[in-house]
């Protein structure tokens, strides 16, 4: 199992896939399945961690059955080879026909930095 010590994926999961519910709730997509990957165990990511960003996304591009890849980018990229690896990760994603949603947090569409 997977601890959500920030709170933001299990926000995320449940707009995605919230099932029915007393409370007349319901996900964009309730019947999906969703595939957790986790890129830290911190509300903050370390430039260092960064690198987790291209593993999550090479692990979704090693199944089938993922078809759609959704990341929060909690933190900005400075790394010239890290960015050149989620790129190249995002590249194979678009090449096997998988959706890639990112979202940046603090940005204006003035200062959108790749790869999101």
């Amino acid at each position: 199992s997977v601890l959500d010590s920030f709170g933001h994926g299990t926000h995320c999961a449940g707009i995605i896939g919230a099932d029915h519910n007393s409370n007349e709730i319901f996900g964009v997509a309730p019947e999906s399945h969703l595939t957790i990957c986790k890129i830290s165990e911190d509300d903050f990511i370390s430039e260092n961690d960064t690198i987790r960003y291209a593993e999550a996304i090479e692990c979704c591009n090693e199944h089938d059955f993922i078809h759609i890849i959704s990341i929060s980018w909690g933190s900005i990229i400075n790394n010239g080879a890290t960015l050149k690896r989620i790129q190249d990760a995002i590249n194979d994603a678009a090449r096997k026909n998988k959706i890639i949603i990112g979202w940046t947090p603090g940005f204006s569409m003035e200062e959108a930095i790749t790869p999101a």
